[in-house]
């Protein structure tokens, strides 16, 4: 080809897709092999997940294990999804009683419906790694995954479900009717103190006036920003209005106005916008979330080679069927990014994913290669991660009431689960160098502690961080297909009568795994693609 080789095309066309974005990776090394004493490996891996959906758990209508979409947490009417939201029924039936209208029990305060169309989460990652052969046994390594994440929907609010507004927003002219409620019960005051009313008719205006005072009073403690307020169309809207028609008739009986309250007949996209903005929640609307390309860590790596009967000649790679290629590794991951903002973790964006997890992390493999006769080719890797813990700022609500108050974002001590994953590639060697086979990779992660530093007063508490854990026990599985062009092992087969290593390890592989089970609650069902390239760089 003019202009451009292959190896070169192919590296261009990965950067570019890189741009556009790409998520964690579990490794760069797609074997056992290490290179050689003085030799310097390039790795470039990028990596696609996309998903819509997660594997359900203690749903009302799904079985654990099912898919269920990612809009299960986040939808339905709004005052079921705000954590607490008692108090906000708390608070308006203080005032209930002086209104004459119902108290609110459970499932009666509606704030209205929130629907999104289909929940899209997608991360991408391009790895750039180096590693180097120390020793013919030892090689060390450092990478930088480049991430981005993505998710997008969109939210339409049905204000015609809301049977509740915002007290500030629930009387037209609101200041107005309020100073005319006040003028009226001044001209009663009036009217008892002049000594105009006797008897029967006195007391009567007594009580009213004390009737009317509580009434008014309520109305006045309930038209704030932070409390909720019923609307035209809802019953109890309608039995208040009811209720002051009535008291302007006894008004009107003793010569006294009282103002017409006009309440707004829906809540009004103003609803959804107040909560979130201004009122009990204080963060982002729910919609597009967005981290752009960001390194949230750096990874230093060594790398120890046990055996290999793979990658040498003649004599070298040992007598049998059997012929073992076996290395460990160890990793070392350290964030780059404070843990307490985004691109990290953003507690005012509910859609977030975050780039990195924040955590300093020590990460052991075992890499183990097969070659079964001339024909079969297994590659294993084992990874156990250990996390270190740490601080960070975080919002108190369970997986399923994800709007939680302003008042509940503190900071706590995380002390994430240690991460177990396999990955199995039982292939065949097609053609010299070139492989193809299934791919499978398990991933199980125990639940993740939380521990508020200091702890919920006045309204809440007794609240605990022991919310955030639900949901945190993951696992899952995928499978799909693999293959493997290696240049490495074409020559190696090609040139066997030849002694000593060989060279120039030039390998492309492409996975493509679907998620077919898993467990947890907030397990992702992700779509896998992944295309690594490992070349080697003459220092000399």
């Amino acid at each position: 080809m003019a202009g451009r080789s292959p190896l070169a095309a192919l590296l261009v066309g990965l950067a570019a897709a890189a741009i556009a974005g790409a998520p964690p990776v579990t490794a760069q090394d797609q074997d056992a092999r290490l290179p050689e004493t003085g030799q310097l490996w390039f790795q470039m891996t990028g990596v696609l997940l996309n998903w819509n959906s997660q594997f359900a758990e203690g749903s009302d209508s799904i079985l654990d294990g099912e898919r269920e979409p990612l809009t299960s947490h986040f939808d339905g009417d709004l005052s079921a999804r705000l954590y607490p939201s008692a108090y906000l029924s708390e608070d308006f039936n203080v005032g209930a009683a002086a209104l004459g209208i119902p108290v609110l029990e459970d499932g009666d305060l509606t704030l209205g419906d929130m629907g999104f169309s289909t929940m899209r989460a997608q991360e991408r990652v391009l790895g750039l790694g180096l590693e180097y052969g120390v020793f013919d046994w030892l090689s060390v390594g450092l990478r930088a995954p480049f991430r981005h994440t993505d998710v997008e929907t969109t939210l339409h609010f049905d204000s015609t479900t809301a049977a509740f507004t915002w007290g500030d927003l629930a009387i037209e002219n609101q200041q107005q009717f309020l100073n005319g409620s006040a003028d009226a019960l001044t001209q009663l005051q009036a009217l008892i103190d002049g000594g105009a009313l006797v008897g029967p008719d006195l007391e009567a205006a007594s009580a009213l006036l004390a009737g009317s005072q509580a009434f008014f009073g309520a109305i006045s403690d309930m038209a704030q920003p932070d409390r909720v307020f019923p609307v035209r169309q809802s019953l109890r809207g309608l039995l208040l209005l009811a209720n002051l028609g009535q008291l302007q008739e006894e008004f009107g009986a003793l010569g006294i106005s009282l103002p017409d309250m006009d309440l707004v007949q829906l809540a009004g996209e103003a609803n959804l916008m107040r909560i979130f903005e201004d009122g009990f929640i204080r963060a982002e609307v729910p919609g597009r979330a967005r981290n752009g390309i960001s390194v949230g860590a750096l990874e230093f790596s060594a790398r120890l080679r046990a055996v290999d009967q793979i990658s040498r000649r003649g004599e070298d790679r040992g007598p049998g069927l059997f012929r073992f290629r076996t290395a460990v590794g160890g990793l070392v991951r350290m964030p780059t990014r404070d843990p307490n903002g985004a691109p990290i973790h953003d507690p005012d964006n509910f859609l977030d994913i975050p780039v990195a997890s924040g955590h300093p992390e020590l990460e052991l493999t075992l890499y183990q290669d097969v070659l079964i006769g001339k024909t079969v080719f297994l590659r294993f890797r084992g990874q156990y991660t250990m996390r270190r813990p740490v601080a960070a700022v975080l919002r108190v609500a369970p997986p399923d009431q994800p709007y939680a108050h302003e008042r509940l974002k503190r900071i706590m001590n995380i002390y994430p689960g240690d991460v177990l994953a396999l990955q199995v590639r039982p292939s065949l060697l097609i053609a010299q160098g070139f492989s193809a086979g299934l791919d499978y990779d398990y991933y199980s992660v125990p639940a993740t502690s939380y521990e508020l530093i200091e702890p919920l007063e006045g309204l809440y508490a007794g609240i605990d961080a022991s919310e955030l854990s639900l949901e945190t026990t993951q696992t899952r599985h995928r499978i799909g297909l693999g293959f493997v062009l290696d240049i490495t092992e074409a020559r190696g087969r090609a040139s066997d009568r030849t002694a000593g290593p060989t060279r120039n390890p030039w390998q492309f592989a492409v996975s493509i795994r679907r998620a077919f089970s898993g467990s947890g609650g907030r397990t992702p069902t992700s779509h896998h693609f992944s295309v690594a390239i490992r070349t080697p760089i003459a220092l000399f």
